[in-house]
């Protein structure tokens, strides 16, 4: 008798149509009844729970499975809707029906072009893998069925290595997902295929969803921690740490924050295996520490705390034990296997100890929170590992700053000042390397990385010895080091210097602020640190580079000097006299220097002034002779300076020091440096110079001296006269010497002008003026052909009147000085420009005035021609000149009788002459001459004159005037 049979479920009663409309023929059917299963079975109900399960594993699920691969797409959606409820509501199904779901799914998305069109559908398909992933029946066959689980898990990476290729972004992420949880438990499998899943890693962690960006950096993280140290090499170096790189600069904060704790998984994993081991880290580990280094130094603040975190997590487990290296074994990172077990054991067995083990890892880690091991304020384990790899970290960095971007060099050099912040007095063992990596830095055309470069010089003042420093940079500076005499090595020198001073000053502030004492060895000594660079300043040679750039590294760097450190400038001579001597030098400007940096420069010494607390001249006058000598020594070959031997100690003394310069043979020419500085210190101090009027007149009074014309019949000459002869433009070999010539008789000019407004100066100008009128303007008043030539005697006869009208010259001096002087202005009466007839009137009216009644019979027959000359001048300006000049010529004469009658007749004539002029003006010094005529020579004359020219003029008016001037008596009109 055959038993009956077990009575049929009640939920397959309830649902046995709609399984039959499930796997209908018609799509229609098929989709109505996949909608009335998804909507109609109890899911939600715990009291029909137990019969759901049976439900499902005996009937719905065999059901189900099969139409993932439907040719509707509504059909498939409704399927996989209806599996992830059975997941949901189910934790024993089977790893036989996990397995059977997940060779369904993966045929899916498993090919390109994808078998799955839709991307919603494909999502799902990866949505469901993942929750398979999870599922309680999935992890507790872990322990009971590992190749099971092991086979799944490799068809799932096999499938995301296509699937993670998808367009749509959430495909992505949920695969990136799907493989973190993966790589967690079967590491060895995530290993056998993570060359091809990392090639879709590495496209999407470029993708333009920032969440998309963040998942893929934790799957490339995990997959990475499964890698053996071969391929962990090989991978990282290559497109791994292009990614990783690349992720640095991500727009968005929180990519950045997720790279870090990547970055310090990883490092933790190896200082981990290493230390298991007892072996070194590898070169490839320290680009990790830099990452996190370079998120340290991110302008984000958010980015640069939890970088600084990330830091300190990385080495929390570093031990220096790791520095030895003894070898590395080829085992994932992140496996508690040794290489013998690993060898030794099946495929089976091996995948159910893998799984095994990351069970009991997650377990542990989940009962202990990360922050529970890591104090996130301690920073001792980051500075001890900071100065322990300092060598390894170091060359990584310094590639980076060299890069050919601007943002590259900008975070690496953040990163940088990270790490020196994190490094104490074992930086000193690489100060050199580290000025290197950031000399060129300091001059960058970005002004970003630019400041990045100061901020790493200021953390390098702050943490390095400043005696050290000062060594190293120094001769840098000076162009002492082999090779490295170059405007360009110099400026970057400077540059570097300028900042590490600024860190200086802070370290000083900070221990002058704190409550504690420190020892001299931690406390630098200012005074003798800023008098050796003052030693360094002092060096001339330094300014013989014209570069722009040079020059204002040089001006910052002796600003910051005296900002950073006041009061030792204002105590010690020494450094002001280097400053002063830095700051003349860049105060001078050479032809086609059109820079803002000598303005600069007067604003600087105006500012050393306001610190020494006197004015800017008084400061030059304290170290005058200090300044003038190494300016006119500047550069001088040993021959030159060897004819006079001096020792530095008689720079003060002022008879020693003016013979020295007189015997000198100085060859300044336009663009001469020296000559830039002497005129700087001249305008700058004028009356210090006064002062010291006998050291600087040797030295002009040789600079001014026309050159000799060749001799006749040389060589020279008779170049010259052939191209002259053939009508070619010969070039002048001294025109250099010309026009310094030029320079210093207009800066000689200008000392007289601006001693004119300082009484003081008077004496000097007395004192000096026949060495001045004999040696220097007279020899440049004697004509000489050439453009250059002109413009030295209009220069020349700018400082002759300047000089006669301040009234300071002596009357001796005068008269010794006439019989030169007169005649060579005079001569300038007839120039063929207007402005040396215009000057030459003027110096003539104060010499007739000066030398009243010293002249001779002779002196005034010659003379008198070339005044009455210029009554005719083209000019107004010049004829209302020659008249104030003859009026005084008319009283300069020894006695009346010097006068004759035919100079009185014939100047008279030509005075009436133009007593007619239409010009009021001429009228008016007209008849002032006239009228000086009669008072001091012959009234009567001038009378006759008057009545004569009445009837001749165009109107009697002025002819009156005159009568009415010399006789009182005022003729009416008729």
């Amino acid at each position: 008798m055959d038993l009956p049979e077990p009575p049929a479920p009640k939920l397959l009663t309830t649902f046995q149509r709609e399984l039959n409309r499930a796997t209908d023929s018609d799509r229609n059917t098929r989709k109505r009844g996949l909608q009335k299963l998804l909507e109609d079975v109890p899911w939600p109900k715990k009291s029909q729970r137990e019969d759901l399960k049976v439900f499902v594993y005996q009937h719905l699920w065999k059901v189900i499975v099969p139409i993932v691969s439907d040719d509707v797409e509504k059909c498939r959606e409704l399927s996989l809707q209806i599996l992830k409820r059975c997941l949901e509501k189910c934790d024993d199904i089977s790893i036989d029906l996990l397995q059977e779901l997940v060779v369904r799914l993966c045929a899916r998305i498993g090919e390109l072009p994808f078998p799955e069109p839709a991307e919603e559908i494909r999502l799902l398909v990866v949505e469901l893998m993942l929750m398979i992933s999870r599922h309680a029946a999935f992890t507790a066959s872990i322990v009971t069925n590992g190749p099971a689980v092991s086979s799944i898990d490799e068809m799932i990476v096999q499938a995301l290595a296509r699937g993670l290729t998808d367009a749509f972004p959430p495909v992505k992420r949920a695969g990136a997902e799907l493989l973190v949880e993966i790589a967690a438990r079967s590491p060895f499998t995530v290993r056998s295929h993570f060359k091809q899943v990392l090639k879709a890693l590495q496209t999407n962690a470029g993708h333009q969803h920032s969440k998309t960006r963040s998942i893929t950096l934790q799957a490339i993280g995990k997959g990475l921690a499964c890698l053996g140290l071969e391929d962990y090499q090989t991978l990282f170096k290559e497109p791994i740490l292009a990614t990783f790189l690349r992720t640095v600069s991500d727009r968005t904060a929180s990519v950045r924050i997720e790279l870090g704790a990547v970055a310090a998984e990883i490092f933790e994993h190896r200082v981990k295996q290493c230390l298991e081991r007892g072996c070194a880290l590898l070169a490839e580990d320290f680009e990790l520490i830099v990452i996190i280094l370079l998120l340290h130094g991110d302008t984000i603040e958010e980015v640069s705390a939890e970088g600084r975190c990330q830091l300190i997590r990385a080495v929390h487990l570093w031990d220096p034990v790791l520095l030895s290296n003894d070898g590395e074994v080829d085992v994932p990172i992140n496996s508690h296997l040794n290489a013998s077990t690993a060898m030794d054991v099946s495929d089976g067995e091996l995948a159910l100890q893998q799984h095994s083990n990351s069970a009991t890892a997650e377990t542990s880690a989940s009962s202990e929170p990360k922050s529970a091991t890591v104090d996130y304020n301690d920073v001792s384990k980051v500075r001890q590992f900071a100065a322990a790899n300092m060598r390894s970290i170091l060359p990584i960095l310094q590639e980076g700053v060299e890069s050919w971007t601007t943002d590259s060099r900008k975070r690496y050099l953040c990163g940088l000042d990270c790490f020196i912040s994190y490094v104490d007095g074992s930086i000193n063992a690489v100060l050199p390397r580290l000025f290197s990596i950031i000399a060129l830095q300091v001059r960058d055309e970005d002004a970003e990385v630019r400041a990045a470069a100061e901020q790493c010089c200021v953390r390098l003042g702050f943490q390095a010895s400043g005696e050290d420093m000062l060594e190293i940079l120094l001769p840098r500076v000076a162009g002492a080091v082999a090779g490295g005499d170059t405007a360009a090595q110099r400026a970057s020198a400077a540059g570097v210097l300028t900042h590490v001073l600024k860190g200086l000053r802070q370290r000083v502030d900070t221990v002058a602020s704190s409550n504690y004492s420190v020892s001299s060895a931690q406390m630098p000594n200012m005074l003798y640190l800023c008098t050796t660079l003052a030693t360094t300043l002092s060096e001339t040679p330094l300014y013989g580079f014209r570069e722009a750039s040079l020059r204002e590294s040089v001006l910052l760097l002796v600003r910051t000097l005296m900002e950073c450190f006041p009061s030792e400038c204002k105590d010690s001579a020494h450094i002001q006299q280097a400053v002063l001597l830095a700051l003349t030098f860049l105060c001078g400007k050479c032809p086609g220097e059109d820079d803002v940096i000598p303005d600069i420069a007067h604003k600087v010494l105006e500012r050393l002034s306001d610190i020494v607390d006197v004015t800017v001249d008084a400061l030059l006058g304290m170290h005058y002779q200090f300044l003038l000598y190494h300016i006119v020594t500047f550069q001088l070959p040993a021959s030159v300076t060897s004819v006079v031997k001096i020792d530095v100690a008689d720079v003060k003394n002022s008879p020693a020091m003016a013979h020295f310069y007189g015997e000198l043979s100085l060859q300044w020419e336009s663009d001469s440096v020296a000559m830039a500085a002497f005129n700087a210190l001249v305008r700058a101090a004028p009356e210090a110079t006064w002062k010291n009027f006998g050291l600087i007149l040797p030295v002009v009074k040789k600079m001014v001296q026309p050159r000799a014309a060749p001799v006749a019949g040389s060589a020279e000459a008779n170049a010259l006269t052939y191209a002259a002869q053939r009508g070619e433009d010969v070039a002048n070999p001294h025109v250099g010497l010309v026009d310094a010539r030029l320079n210093l008789l207009a800066l000689l000019e200008g000392l007289v002008r601006a001693g004119l407004m300082n009484w003081e100066c008077s004496g000097y100008i007395a004192t000096a003026s026949e060495d001045i009128i004999r040696h220097m303007i007279v020899p440049n008043l004697v004509w000489r052909v050439g453009r250059v030539e002109a413009t030295v005697r209009k220069v020349a006869l700018a400082l002759a009147y300047g000089i006669l009208k301040a009234g300071a010259v002596k009357e001796q001096t005068l008269f010794a000085t006439a019989g030169e002087l007169v005649p060579l202005i005079v001569s300038h009466l007839d120039d063929s420009e207007l402005t040396p007839r215009q000057m030459a009137c003027l110096c003539v009216t104060v010499l007739f005035e000066r030398l009243r009644g010293v002249f001779s019979e002779q002196s005034i027959h010659e003379i008198y021609p070339k005044l009455v000359a210029r009554l005719d001048d083209s000019n107004d300006q010049v004829r209302v000149a020659i008249c104030s000049a003859l009026v005084m010529f008319f009283q300069c004469g020894a006695h009346p009788k010097c006068f004759s009658s035919t100079t009185i007749d014939y100047t008279l004539d030509q005075l009436f002459i133009h007593l007619d002029d239409p010009e009021p003006s001429i009228q008016h010094a007209v008849l002032g001459a006239i009228v000086q005529v009669a008072k001091t020579l012959d009234k009567n004359a001038v009378l006759k004159k008057a009545e004569k020219n009445r009837d001749c003029h165009r109107t009697p008016v002025m002819c009156d005037r005159v009568m009415f001037e010399v006789t009182g008596v005022e003729i009416l009109s008729e």
